[in-house]
C-alpha cells in the first residue's frame, strides 16, 4: 500500500463543536504527579487531542466502530515478560528510555503529556479484515516533540523497530516473521511525517499488515494506524484520511 498519493490540505479550525468525544471514548491522563496547570489549558489541551485524532468523519461512508469483542488485534502479541523485554532493548538500540519508547507505541502516555486521546477501531464497511485507530498526544513542550521527531527520523528508528517487531512476534506466533519497510508520507508546513509499513507472516493463519503513520508538529504527534488481514491498505482512504489529520496537526501547531 502507498502513503504518497496527494494529501487532501483542507484547513481545521480548534472549536469546541469540532473537538466533541468520539464514540465516548475517553481521553487519558498520564499516570503519577504532575505539576499544577490551569485548568483552562488542560481543557483546551484535551480538545485539541480529541479534534486532531482520526475520527469516522475523516474515512468514507460505510466505516463503522468496530464491536469491541470483534476488533482485531493486529499483530498478535506476545506474553508481558517478552514485551517489555523487547520494549527495553529497543530503548537502547534508539539511544532512548524506555518510558519515552513506551509512549511512542502507545502502551502508555508519553513523558510530560498534558492530555492523551485514543479512537476506538474503525472497520471498512466489508467488515474487520481492514480496519484503522488513531492516537493523539499534545505535550507539555514542543521541545519534546523536537526530541521524539529526532528519534523518529534519526537513521537508527527502521532497523531498530524491524528488530523489536521480529523479536515480539516470533514471541507471539512460533515460526513467524515479520519485513518492515519505510513509507514516504507528505508533511503539511510545520510538521514532519514518518511512516511505516510490517507485513508479519504467521504460520497457519496467512499475513497481517500494519502501518504506523506519525505525524508531529508543534506540541502535537498524531498516530494512525491502518491494518488489514493480508490485503494492501487502500491507499485512497488512507490517503484522504491521513490528509485531513495531517492538516489539523499543522493547524494545531500554529
Amino acid at each position: 500500500f502507498f502513503f504518497n498519493d496527494t494529501a487532501t490540505t483542507e484547513i481545521y479550525t480548534l472549536s469546541l463543536h469540532d473537538a466533541l468525544p468520539i464514540s465516548g471514548v475517553a481521553v487519558i491522563r498520564s499516570r503519577g504527579p504532575a505539576p499544577a496547570q490551569d485548568p483552562q489549558t488542560t481543557a483546551a489541551d484535551s480538545r485539541t487531542a480529541r479534534l486532531v485524532t482520526l475520527g469516522l468523519r475523516d474515512l468514507p461512508a460505510g466505516w463503522a466502530v468496530a464491536p469491541t469483542a470483534t476488533a482485531p488485534v493486529r499483530p498478535p502479541l506476545p506474553a508481558p515478560a517478552v514485551q517489555s523485554g523487547a520494549d527495553s532493548t529497543l530503548a537502547i538500540c534508539l539511544g532512548s528510555d524506555p518510558a519515552t519508547v513506551a509512549g511512542l507505541l502507545g502502551q502508555v502516555p508519553l513523558p510530560g503529556t498534558a492530555a492523551t486521546y485514543a479512537s476506538p477501531t474503525f472497520q471498512s464497511p466489508t467488515g474487520p479484515a481492514v480496519a484503522m485507530s488513531g492516537r493523539t498526544t499534545v505535550l507539555s513542550d514542543p521541545a519534546q516533540i523536537r526530541t521524539l521527531g529526532s528519534t523518529l527520523t534519526g537513521p537508527n528508528f527502521l532497523p531498530c523497530l524491524t528488530q523489536y517487531e521480529g523479536t515480539m512476534i516470533a514471541g507471539a506466533v512460533t515460526g513467524a516473521t515479520v519485513a518492515t519497510r519505510p513509507v514516504a508520507l507528505p508533511a503539511p508546513a510545520g510538521t514532519q511525517a514518518v511512516g511505516v509499513v510490517s507485513t508479519y507472516t504467521l504460520p497457519g493463519v496467512g499475513t497481517e499488515v500494519v502501518g504506523q503513520a506519525f505525524i508531529f508538529g508543534g506540541a502535537v504527534l498524531s498516530v494512525m494506524v491502518p491494518t488489514t488481514s493480508g490485503a494492501d491498505i487502500p491507499a485512497d482512504v488512507f490517503s484522504a484520511a491521513y490528509g485531513r489529520v495531517a492538516a489539523r496537526v499543522a493547524a494545531a501547531a500554529k
